[in-house]
């Protein structure tokens, strides 16, 4: 669920409005419409995190109209039971008060037919509720278990195809799902020499063959240097950001390309030797210039505690020969 909530958080870009008087139903139909509204002119990465928004925004709300579900079956039985205790009177009511009571019952028993039909609604509602968090269940670990990695343009054209494909046949992807897919693979720049065919979601997996095989073969002559460069111990880091973002920039032909770019930032994240905890701080840079503060700080914390060790040794090392020395001056 934490990369569920980290991708959400990443891409997602719609806000999500319902009436809380309403059913459940009714809220699910109308999160569902505004979030189908809004992706309609979205990218395929900001369409699957608003899916996803939703999809948990639902199981907030079926979550907090749990109890009040639960007490309303308790409220809805409790009536159930006094009505039929008012039956019961009625039935056994001598038969001079049948006449000033028979209108009683009818009402009553219109009543009870009411509350059974809410009974039923409430029914429904859980049963919904149930099947959504299924569903969503379902999604989510399905997400977890797709374990494509990085793309490398290293790789030849018919591995990459392979392992895609491969993915594709284990998870019985159609088209369109296989197509959305290779276009959140890609980085941004490749992505953006899909053919119509795969953009508009209709490439079957010959015509995906082909694209990575064009995409590939036409990669810039500075792409191995960009797949090669990592920030190892004792580089600057400044010097290592500002010469990544000239090659990145020169190898996927985006002079204009901004320095923020979640794509770019995220990119040059995986190039950086460094512990968990800090290669996640850096995915998630809000920009550039907090990219570069956060790595910094890293590589100086690493050579003040590298600088420390040996310190100590040497001063260990200083007093273990002074004692040598006077043990001989005795």
């Amino acid at each position: 669920m934490k990369l569920v909530y980290t991708y959400v958080k990443k891409y997602a870009s719609a806000n999500y409005h319902s009436c809380a008087d309403e059913p459940l139903k009714s809220q699910c139909k109308v999160l569902l419409s505004q979030c189908q509204q809004h992706n309609s002119r979205l990218l395929e990465k900001e369409r699957l995190a608003n899916e996803i928004a939703v999809l948990l925004r639902i199981k907030c709300i079926s979550e907090q109209m749990e109890g009040k579900r639960e007490a309303e079956r308790r409220c809805l039985g409790e009536d159930i039971e006094e009505i039929n205790e008012n039956l019961l009177k009625i039935a056994t009511a001598s038969s001079s008060e049948k006449d000033e009571l028979r209108a009683t019952a009818s009402n009553l028993s219109e009543r009870n037919s009411e509350l059974q039909e809410q009974l039923q609604r409430c029914s429904m509602d859980c049963d919904m509720k149930s099947k959504l968090l299924e569903s969503l269940q379902i999604k989510v670990s399905g997400m977890e278990e797709l374990i494509l990695g990085e793309f490398n343009a290293l790789e030849s054209p018919v591995s990459l195809s392979n392992k895609f494909e491969a993915l594709v046949l284990k998870f019985h992807l159609s088209n369109e799902d296989a197509c959305s897919f290779l276009k959140a693979w890609l980085p941004g720049p490749l992505a953006g020499q899909l053919s119509a065919q795969v953009n508009d979601n209709l490439a079957d997996a010959e015509v995906r063959r082909k694209e990575l095989q064009h995409i590939v073969d036409s990669r810039d002559n500075g792409m191995s240097d960009l797949q090669l460069i990592k920030l190892r111990r004792g580089d600057d880091p400044i010097l290592f950001c500002s010469e990544y973002l000239a090659l990145y920039t020169k190898v996927f032909n985006c002079p204009d390309l901004l320095e923020d770019d979640t794509s770019f930032i995220y990119s040059m994240a995986n190039k950086c030797y460094v512990s968990y905890p800090t290669r996640m701080a850096l995915r998630n840079a809000r920009s550039y210039q907090n990219f570069v503060n956060i790595l910094r700080d890293f590589c100086q914390g690493s050579s003040d505690r590298e600088y420390g060790s040996k310190a100590g040794v040497s001063v260990i090392s200083r007093g273990t020969g002074r004692q040598r020395e006077c043990r001989h001056s005795k």
